[in-house]
């Protein structure tokens, strides 16, 4: 019995395995310059209901005045907003119906006291596996 229970188990992860195949989607933001006093940064946070979702961070120790500006790699301008304060926090969802059109867009994020703008640029990789396991 417990022999039988161990076959159908080791056949059934057997199954699952070729049956199972895995896409990786490594995004990487890479900051072109930094801002003088600040620390930002932007990562990415994953996927909400399929759109890519990235994170702005922005910590510095005065209450200063910021603006954040979301382009596509063509140039379009596809959002901007005006943030104040010492600890913000946004998230931003990306509309994109393919993963190819974020590659490329990039995240401005300046300084308006200082003037100092700081670029971050998405660039996006894809891999597929695909695990077969064969079982005696």
């Amino acid at each position: 019995m417990n022999s039988n229970i161990k076959t159908a188990g080791i056949i059934l992860l057997g199954v699952f395995a070729l049956l199972l195949s895995n896409i990786a989607l490594a995004t990487d933001v890479t900051p072109i310059e930094k801002i003088s006093n600040a620390v930002a940064e932007i990562k990415y946070a994953g996927k909400i209901n399929d759109q890519p979702t990235f994170r702005l961070v922005i910590k510095s120790s005065d209450v200063e005045d910021y603006s954040v500006t979301i382009k596509e790699a063509d140039g379009e301008i596809l959002f901007r907003e005006r943030l104040k304060g010492s600890q913000i926090s946004r998230t931003y969802k990306l509309d994109a119906e393919d993963i190819d059109r974020i590659n490329g867009t990039t995240f401005e994020v300046t300084n308006r006291t200082t003037n100092v703008t700081t670029t971050y640029k998405i660039s996006s990789m894809k891999s597929y596996t695909e695990n077969i396991v064969i079982t005696k």
